[in-house]
């Protein structure tokens, strides 16, 4: 039984990344792309304005004194590592789910 992103999976990567390049990180693990569309659906969100919104909050929770071009560094460093983390967290997840299932 092979391992598939679940919804907290798939909310968590489409904060960080559009879903066209889920394949690109995680293809391995990733379910079809209607599969994703209904995640969103469910909660009443797009996976754009879901990243979009994230984005606007990480970047009003810089400090004041920062100019857009420092805050949005910042946000690009914050994405990076949580992106690392995260599939890290994912492959993980299904190397355990193999182990047990194989």
């Amino acid at each position: 039984m092979k391992y598939t992103l679940t919804n907290k999976d798939i909310l968590q990567l489409a904060l960080l990344i559009p879903v066209s390049k889920f394949n690109e990180y995680v293809g391995d693990y990733c379910p079809s792309r209607t599969t994703i569309y209904r995640t969103f659906e469910s909660i009443g969100e797009t996976p754009t304005k879901w990243r979009r919104n994230y984005k606007k909050t990480i970047i009003q929770a810089c400090p004041n004194e920062d100019n857009y071009e420092i805050r949005l560094n910042k946000w690009e460093n914050i994405r990076t590592k949580h992106l690392e983390e995260l599939v890290t967290n994912i492959q993980a997840k299904a190397e355990r789910h193999g182990e047990i299932y194989s």
